[in-house]
């Protein structure tokens, strides 16, 4: 979805997370979480064309709303992760 808008820096981002992940290194966790919170994090991220990013102006409410439905599972299941890893 983010390369797809042409959002490259938090795509990058997320594929570091990914690769550590995959090959069972949980610091991709602590990178993918630091992704959240404070100015200019991911939790900021708007998908629309003033942006930059290849959205049209009729699809920009569907491409966060879908956006933000990712962007919170995906930070609840780094945190249920990194939980399981603490208590094993």
């Amino acid at each position: 979805m983010l390369r797809a808008a042409g959002e490259t820096h938090w795509a990058k981002w997320m594929d570091t997370s990914l690769r550590r992940i995959e090959n069972s290194d949980l610091s991709g966790v602590d990178h993918l979480l630091g992704a959240f919170g404070g100015m200019g994090s991911f939790n900021d991220l708007i998908l629309m064309s003033a942006n930059g990013h290849s959205v049209s102006d009729s699809d920009y409410r569907d491409v966060n709303d879908r956006l933000d439905s990712l962007r919170s599972q995906l930070a609840e299941l780094a945190r249920e992760v990194r939980r399981n890893a603490v208590t094993e």
